[in-house]
């Protein structure tokens, strides 16, 4: 059975090891929870609903590598997750509606599952891995104070909605190496000013959907796209980009 180590609840420290399936009895009193080296996978919703609980820590040398569906769904509390270097994948829904959580590293993280952080209203910033191969469908959508996204190269899946609704995002860069992106990637996205797009080759989209929602046509006005140089022209004459009205090339 998986083991949770340290509890902490109202300021001090509990010396229990407490099985994950007896965790909900102490979730009024939980800030704080240390998870002890061996645990190898988070369970699903392991803490969902944890109103209280704060912070999550692994100890040195963990071994965990995947935080699973709902693990941390709905803690309101929850201001700081740092995923330790085993970590690999975070399932859907684990930290959705976290709207305290401020702090978030993602270590060598692998795989976002489908609203891994939707509606997590308070993160400013998300510093991506170039570990990172694949970002689910919704998986940062509503994040209200996300300002700048810098997506790396190594992400191969950037599936539907992934970024959608976050008003408050200013700059996205778009990797060079997905060749069909997901659809309304930004849709929502009213203050989005400058796209980046790295690839070489005009990428495609899933559906018959772009980047914005058909109603947003205002979006492919006020935006600017920068992409390679000498690229311009494909891009002007590709499906979906051409609907930019500002296309400019990176110097």
């Amino acid at each position: 059975m998986v083991i949770l180590l340290l509890v902490v609840g109202s300021g001090s420290w509990m010396s229990a090891e407490v099985p994950v399936s007896d965790f909900s009895r102490l979730d009024t009193l939980a800030r704080e929870v240390v998870i002890a080296r061996d645990v190898r996978k988070i369970p699903e919703s392991a803490f969902a609903g944890c109103r209280r609980l704060k912070r999550v820590r692994f100890e040195d040398g963990s071994r965990c590598v995947a935080v699973g569906d709902y693990a941390f769904y709905c803690c309101d509390s929850l201001e700081v997750f740092a995923a330790p270097r085993s970590l690999r994948e975070i399932g859907r829904y684990a930290f959705a509606w976290c709207v305290s959580l401020r702090e978030v590293s993602l270590g060598n993280v692998r795989r976002l599952g489908p609203l891994a952080f939707a509606y997590c209203s308070s993160i400013g910033k998300i510093d991506l891995p170039r570990t990172l191969e694949r970002i689910g469908n919704n998986a940062f959508s509503n994040c209200s104070s996300l300002q700048e996204v810098v997506i790396p190269d190594s992400v191969k899946e950037l599936e539907s909605y992934a970024f959608s609704g976050c008003e408050s995002l200013k700059e996205i860069d778009l990797p060079g190496s997905c060749a069909v992106l997901g659809e309304l990637l930004v849709s929502g996205c009213t203050s989005l000013g400058w796209i980046r797009v790295h690839s070489p080759v005009p990428p495609g989209f899933e559906c018959e959907s772009f980047l914005f929602d058909p109603d947003e046509k205002e979006r492919y006005e006020q935006c600017r796209l920068v992409v390679s140089p000498d690229l311009s022209g494909a891009y002007g004459n590709a499906r979906g980009w051409s609907l930019f009205r500002h296309i400019l090339e990176n110097n």
